[in-house]
């Protein structure tokens, strides 16, 4: 067992009651202090302000300085960062994503000839047309079901690449705004029921800026894990 009265163990008046030696904790900058830095003010109950000198004298924002700072904590938090999409700026340039434009029912048309398997028919949403792979027999995976949902496209004329909304404020893509019929051609490669071969000589190899992401997918697809 440890003394007592040691000398570690003795409480120190001097010290304890000492202005200069004892400080306090500041409620702006939290750190812990010696009195000496904090201002005398008779009105606190020890005798000094709670606001080190430091932060008594660091200059005070307007609103729109104020507000800029909160924009900016914002836009930079984990939170918002955490939304936002890798290489999304290639998704930004909405007149490039454009490209090669064509009516839904020419597509439809094309895709019906090459796979004889799909099926189309009005989707839930009113003007959006709903695509199903149907099969000959009950599948197992689907419930006993012949048919499977795979994907939609609005009518009317599509951009060749999907098109997105984005919140500038946060730089944070909202939603799929115009859904362009690559992205279903992309979904089809995917679901091994066309090939990118077949595909690039029917519709065109994809060129320009946009074609940027059908690239990357197609990259990772055929470099994927083998299952």
């Amino acid at each position: 067992m440890s003394d007592l009265e040691t000398a570690a163990n003795t409480l120190n008046n001097r010290v304890v009651e000492s202005p200069h030696l004892m400080g306090k904790e500041c409620i702006g900058c939290n750190r812990i202090l010696e009195y000496q830095f904090f201002k005398r003010d008779s009105s606190y109950r020890d005798g000094r302000r709670d606001l080190c000198d430091v932060c008594a004298n660091a200059p005070r924002l307007n609103i729109a300085e104020h507000t800029a700072r909160l924009r900016e904590g914002n836009y930079n938090s984990e939170a918002v960062r955490s939304q936002r999409w890798a290489n999304q700026e290639d998704y930004r340039n909405a007149e490039a994503r454009i490209g090669r434009p064509m009516f839904a029912s020419d597509f439809i048309a094309i895709l019906k000839r090459l796979i004889p398997d799909l099926y189309f028919m009005d989707g839930r949403v009113s003007g959006d047309i709903a695509a199903f792979r149907t099969y000959g027999r009950p599948q197992a995976r689907l419930e006993g079901r012949t048919f499977e949902y795979l994907w939609y496209i609005p009518s009317g004329l599509l951009p060749e690449y999907s098109i997105y909304e984005f919140d500038e404020v946060h730089d944070v893509a909202i939603r799929e705004r115009q859904r362009g019929w690559r992205t279903p051609l992309l979904r089809l490669i995917e679901a091994g029921l066309l090939t990118e071969e077949v595909c690039n000589q029917v519709f065109g190899r994809p060129e320009g800026p946009a074609s940027t992401v059908w690239h990357r997918i197609l990259y990772n697809f055929r470099n994927r894990p083998a299952a």
